[in-house]
């Protein structure tokens, strides 16, 4: 974890990183595939469906380092890289707050239903 922390950041190239068309791919392909794709999955998993996919939404740990190896090895170029990484970052920083609202938004409902059917003889 350690090694891979330390060299990854070192590894982004800071140029096309911070380019307009690197952020507004990456931000296309972030909603698109890696966040909107997983909630969509999760429509046919009943009453929890939302929460389902938003909780999955924010997996990507392991992509980054997928992106980092396809790099080093001049697979995808530094504007792929970069792509993918404005990509990964939606789907770290958005899915966690829409996933607490959500959640807080099924656990009331859960509490409403409980509350409703104990108030029925």
């Amino acid at each position: 974890r350690i090694y891979y922390a330390a060299v990854v950041p070192f590894a982004i190239p800071t140029e096309e990183f911070f380019s307009f068309e690197a952020l507004w791919k990456g931000v296309i392909l972030g909603l698109g595939p890696c966040i909107l794709g997983k909630v969509f999955c999760a429509l046919l998993a009943g009453d929890s469906r939302f929460v389902i996919g938003w909780g999955m939404a924010t997996r990507g740990e392991f992509a980054i380092l997928v992106a980092h190896s396809a790099y080093t090895s001049t697979l995808v170029g530094p504007m792929a890289f970069s792509i993918v990484l404005w990509a990964l970052v939606c789907g770290w920083v958005l899915p966690p707050f829409a996933f607490r609202m959500v959640l807080k938004r099924f656990l009331a409902e859960q509490r409403a239903n409980e509350e409703a059917s104990e108030a029925q003889p």
